[in-house]
């Protein structure tokens, strides 16, 4: 994410199994990881600093305490949304060697959530509007490579994974007044109300990744065939489709810095530039510096290791934004993301 969300060609631990399965063949090691993360919308930290200097300016400018209650009053009584972007991951990779064969696997259960909380209407008549998407996806792929037909060439390598997609979304706006009078001559209110508005949808899917460099370590091209045939979600209330996709990728490694260039759904419809990830990654020992433009957005991250004899923690952060319009630079929604992983090897 601080790279733009560009890694169709330069994802190389296990966000292979997300871009491009092919990927898993240039997999250096085992890998095992169990990250938390967790993200916020800005909007709220902008919202608390706006109002927080604005009452810093009243104090300082010996403003009376009615110019200070009217400022928290029409704070409270305008509605404010607070986006989050919790999720989760176990995944293992692992490289498959076979004298010169080059080959790669992988295994993955993910987790993660969009939701988008509003809460408004003053003191006495609060109300809750809940939006929440939750996606969990169990992952299995495996890459290899197919040997030139020209001697000079490198072998193509190809990735195949499937994946199991269970959505789950809801949709409401209450009372919390209401709500709350209704809960306390049922215990089981909470347990009732949220089961009845959840609506939940699984389908199975595939993805084919092709990728070919140059040289080890050089540019190379990719392209992630996402969900063949479209991913078909099967809700109780009907069928919803995910279409099938074409993202294309270029990267390479220059010097220390790690380039990378990816445009998703090349033969869909829309605004071109919306479409174009670009990153930049910085990798060290210690820390790993990224930045980017996601569909004409700047995003940055960085990456901590702090290694003991038998452990290791990694903390990582992403200052990254999600185009909502429909061209790029029109409408950002810029989240800031954090993620916290223990590894023992």
């Amino acid at each position: 994410m601080g790279m733009g969300g560009a890694g169709v060609v330069a994802a190389n631990t296990d966000d292979a199994l997300i871009f491009n399965p092919a990927l898993l063949s240039y997999i250096p090691k085992l890998d095992i990881d169990m990250p938390v993360s967790f993200g916020i919308d800005q909007t709220i930290i902008r919202e608390i600093g706006y109002i927080v200097s604005d009452l810093i300016g009243e104090i300082m400018g010996m403003a009376d305490i009615t110019a200070m209650s009217q400022t928290l009053k029409d704070w409270i009584n305008t509605e404010h949304n607070i986006g989050l972007d919790p999720g989760f991951k176990l995944t293992m990779v692992s490289p498959l060697r076979f004298k010169d064969y080059c080959m790669g696997m992988g295994f993955g259960i993910y987790g993660n959530a969009l939701a988008n909380l509003g809460i408004g209407q003053g003191v006495w008549s609060p109300t809750l509007d809940v939006d929440v998407t939750a996606d969990g996806i169990a992952m299995g792929g495996l890459a290899f490579e197919i040997y030139s037909p020209i001697e000079l060439l490198n072998p193509v390598m190809v990735g195949l994974s499937a994946k199991y997609l269970m959505r789950a979304k809801v949709d409401r706006y209450e009372s919390l007044f209401s709500m709350l009078m209704e809960s306390i001559g049922n215990p089981n209110y909470f347990t009732e109300y949220f089961g009845g508005v959840l609506d939940i949808g699984s389908g199975l899917g595939l993805d084919l990744g092709f990728l070919y460099k140059w040289s080890d370590g050089d540019a190379g091209l990719g392209l992630t065939l996402r969900n063949l045939g479209g991913l078909k979600l099967n809700y109780e209330s009907g069928q919803v489709a995910i279409p099938a996709t074409v993202d294309l990728g270029w990267g390479c490694n220059y010097g220390r810095w790690i380039l990378a260039c990816d445009v998703m759904d090349i033969l869909g419809g829309g605004d071109f530039p919306k479409k174009i990830h670009i990153g930049a990654e910085l990798p060290g020992n210690i820390l790993t510096l990224r930045g980017g433009f996601s569909s004409g957005w700047p995003t940055a991250g960085a990456r901590v290791v702090i290694g003991l004899k038998i452990i290791r923690f990694i903390l990582e952060y992403a200052y990254t934004a999600n185009e909502l319009g429909t061209y790029a630079g029109q409408w950002a929604n810029y989240y800031h993301r954090a993620s916290f992983t223990v590894k023992f090897f």
